[in-house]
């Protein structure tokens, strides 16, 4: 089953479905997210983690999309069934709308699996950030505590 070959009602569902991430994109910012709000000031900064952090947070919302279509069709009050293939050509409209993707619907079903291991990997380079950052901090303390121990050992000696 294509775009082209789905019933209106499917359609219809499968509007309400985006609407419905659409309204969660806008709450997140109007009731100020902390996913969204706190890399802004956490890796104010660091440009470099501040592109991730926001990466992570729309690749997040996006793969949501299947969170919400699983919930919907393991819904058995709901008279339409979604298929997969229909929704995931929609994804993928989604996605090169947003250029995250340069994919062909041939290669479509990959992309969950990439988006997870995305999630992941930039996941894991923001912790590094901090990490690093944490390092760097106690290096800089640390310099300065023997600095100012050293200055207090030459005035010794100065007497």
């Amino acid at each position: 089953m294509t775009i082209s070959s789905c019933e209106p009602n499917n359609f219809q569902v499968i509007l309400n479905l985006l609407e419905m991430m659409r309204k969660k994109l806008v709450d997140d910012f109007i009731n100020e997210e902390p996913n969204i709000y706190l890399p802004c000031f956490k890796y104010a900064e660091d440009p470099q983690l501040m592109i991730l952090a926001i990466e992570k947070y729309f690749i997040t919302w996006l793969d949501s999309y299947w969170i919400l279509l699983d919930e919907y069709n393991l819904n058995p009050e709901n008279e339409v069934d979604i298929s997969s293939s229909v929704y995931l050509e929609i994804f993928v409209i989604v996605l090169e709308s947003w250029n995250l993707s340069q994919t062909s619907k041939k290669s479509s079903p990959l992309l969950l699996e990439i988006l997870k291991i995305k999630i992941d990997s930039l996941s894991e380079m923001l912790k590094i950030g901090d990490k690093s950052k944490k390092s760097y901090n106690k290096l800089q303390l640390q310099y300065e505590k023997d600095k100012i121990l050293f200055e207090k050992e030459i005035q010794k000696l100065r007497g």
